[in-house]
């Protein structure tokens, strides 16, 4: 706690900065690049594709970041001069790039923001080794000096993350306290906490982590200081939760070998190797203790042994899944984790010596072979998964001679293998933002884009005409055209191949009993709603409303009463607007419904309703039994606009 009061010293500040600066050139250029791009993001408003770039290119960044202060102290390490430093430092911007090519894909997806974690993970191990690389090559590395490193890169991390959050709560609260007392909040913008965010994280706290950093001087000394409250972490949190675990997992194996036809969970398989990425790191912690304390000494002898069966386990739950369904970039990831799992568990079972320094060391090589090349995360299932799609269209007879032959009716295709062609082009269209399926469907693609933005055309003219409201015509006319979604491609692609809907539908796989239906928080919003040519507005979820002219819905009879003055005057069907919402529902692979398709009509003999709605629950077809009276809607918020004939 000293050195960190003295680190905020004026007179220190000078001297930590120069060093700083003349250690970490390159990684101090990272941050400061960071943190330009990320304040770009947050004060300009950009198109989709530019900032799917630039997450993409912080990301990116933040790896490069690590890897650069890894490449920094390996260069110390081996005494090279400030020449050969500056070119080590080629290594890690040629990867950023590298990385940066292999990672354009659709950001928002899963598997982007786990391959930045698990990448990210393996950079990071590249540091706690980077010291004693040469060491390890000649095999005269030593135990006791590599933990006294890594123990001490332990505690910076932590003394950094510690203080990044604590500084940008504090003067989040000081700002909030300066708006409020001296009513600023309408002069000064808001995004000022963001950046404030932004200075704490990406530049003030790295940078003191990085002067806090071991130094060349101290590479080669044992010089352990015990930490008491990281030990205590290690001794009464880490270890016990492990045995915890430990007997959760094999729980769980036992009752999957009492069931051995049922597929292990697939949750099991992310469990198995996160919770073995934290054992490993606890086995690393513990190696002080391991003469201090017995059940630590105890959970290190048969630590390796424990995990083999939960490897096998591993292995039986992904080998079902790829020998059906081939390799996705999951799956991937799984069999590498296994792979680096069997590797570290068989060299601590088997070896004498047992040296900890190969457990990121293995993890940092195989995160840089997966992460680059034809082989990589992405590159590899994307491959497999347009080979294995190809066959298949092959199969139904729909690509002949390298032409997409449509077929005359569904039937035509086996169910199966109509299933297989819908999970294939879906897949891809996730993976890549549909590229793969743009060029193997080149033709289809071009014919539904243009008809695509010929209904958007045509019904904003449509619009434009019915509608009598200025105010209304004007945002019609600032409508711009948006280009399809994944989902929307899929649908109508799928659609025009003649492969049933209804085999794959989400509705039909929902397990839910009712079936969350909402407006697409992208679709322009019909709030708040004009009158128009209509007398009255009625607010469909209120139930005590003593309006002279309302509109209520009976969810269990699925009709519509219109009450002037508290007596229904007329009642009518709404069982066509249910069946049109299921079938958008199954048409457009989505629960969230563009404003076009939240719009419904009626005219009754006295009425004329339009009905709007941004929420709706409504019942799962899969639940409802032809000899029961059930509630087909709940949480309905709806709105009504009515017109007497």
């Amino acid at each position: 706690m000293e050195n960190f009061f003295r680190f905020l010293k004026l007179e220190n500040i000078k001297g930590i900065v120069k060093n700083v600066f003349s250690r970490f050139p390159v990684s101090i250029g990272i941050l400061l690049f960071t943190a330009l791009v990320f304040l770009v993001m947050i004060h300009w408003d950009w198109s989709d594709f530019i900032d799917n770039r630039l997450t993409q290119g912080i990301m990116s960044l933040v790896i490069t970041f690590f890897l650069s202060i890894g490449s920094s102290i390996f260069s110390e390490s081996i005494n090279q001069s400030q020449k050969k430093k500056y070119m080590t430092q080629l290594f890690p911007l040629i990867f950023w790039w590298l990385f940066f090519l292999s990672f354009s894909h659709y950001i928002n997806d899963f598997e982007n923001f786990l391959l930045f974690i698990l990448s990210l993970f393996g950079i990071i191990g590249f540091l706690l080794f980077a010291p004693y690389l040469k060491d390890i090559l000649k095999k005269t590395a030593e135990q006791s000096i590599y933990y006294s490193y890594f123990y001490k890169i332990s505690v910076v991390f932590l003394l950094s993350f510690i203080l990044g959050w604590v500084l940008s709560f504090l003067w989040m609260i000081a700002l909030s306290a300066i708006f409020t007392l001296f009513d600023l909040k309408g002069i000064l913008l808001e995004k000022i906490y963001s950046d404030w965010a932004i200075i704490a994280l990406v530049c003030i706290t790295p940078f003191f982590g990085l002067s806090k950093l071991p130094t060349s001087e101290t590479f080669s000394k044992n010089d352990f200081s015990e930490n008491i409250f990281f030990s205590f972490l290690v001794k009464y949190i880490a270890i016990p939760f492990i045995y915890i675990y430990f007997i959760i997992l094999y729980l769980y194996s036992a009752k999957v070998l009492l069931h051995f036809w049922e597929w292990p969970k697939w949750e099991v398989s992310w469990m198995v190797i996160g919770f073995s990425i934290f054992w490993y790191l606890a086995y690393i912690f513990s190696y002080i203790f391991e003469e201090k304390t017995k059940y630590i000494q105890f959970f290190r002898k048969i630590f390796p042994f424990v995990v083999v069966p939960q490897i096998c386990m591993l292995f039986y739950a992904i080998y079902l899944r790829i020998y059906q369904y081939d390799i996705t970039v999951n799956r991937y990831f799984v069999v590498v984790f296994w792979i680096w799992l069997l590797i570290i568990s068989l060299y601590y079972i088997f070896s004498k010596k047992k040296y900890l320094w190969y457990i990121p060391l293995i993890l940092t090589l195989f995160t840089i072979i997966i992460s680059i090349g034809p082989w990589s995360v992405y590159q590899l299932p994307e491959t497999r998964q347009l080979t294995r799609l190809k066959n298949n269209l092959i199969d139904a007879h729909i690509l002949q001679d390298g032409e997409i032959i449509i077929p005359n009716k569904s039937s035509d295709i086996d169910k199966n293998l109509a299933k297989e062609i819908y999970n294939g082009i879906s897949y891809l269209c996730d993976l890549d933002n549909c590229k793969n399926i743009k060029l193997l469907f080149s033709k289809e693609y071009n014919a539904l884009a243009t008809e695509h933005k010929k209904n958007f055309e045509e019904n904003k003219i449509n619009e434009f005409k019915n509608t009598t409201d200025l105010s209304e015509r004007g945002r019609i006319l600032k409508r711009e055209y948006r280009e399809m979604t994944k989902w929307e491609i899929v649908s109508s692609l799928t659609a025009k191949l003649k492969i049933q809907q209804e085999y794959f539908s989400s509705l039909k796989n929902d397990s839910q009993e009712f079936i969350e239906v909402y407006i697409d928080s992208k679709s322009d919003s019909f709030f708040p709603i004009e009158l128009g040519n209509y007398e009255f507005i009625s607010n469909l979820s209120e139930t005590n409303n003593n309006s002279l002219l309302r509109v209520k819905i009976i969810p269990k009879l699925q009709t519509l009463e219109v009450l002037e003055n508290g007596k229904i005057t007329e009642k009518t069907s709404i069982k066509v607007i249910e069946d049109q919402i299921l079938q958008k529902i199954n048409t457009l692979w989505s629960h969230a419904l563009s404003k076009e398709n939240l719009i419904y009509e009626l005219e009754t003999d006295h009425y004329k309703i339009k009905l709007f709605f941004s929420n709706l629950s409504i019942k799962n077809p899969k639940y409802i039994k032809t000899d029961e009276n059930n509630n087909s809607y709940t949480n309905v918020d709806w709105y009504a606009l009515i017109k007497r004939e």
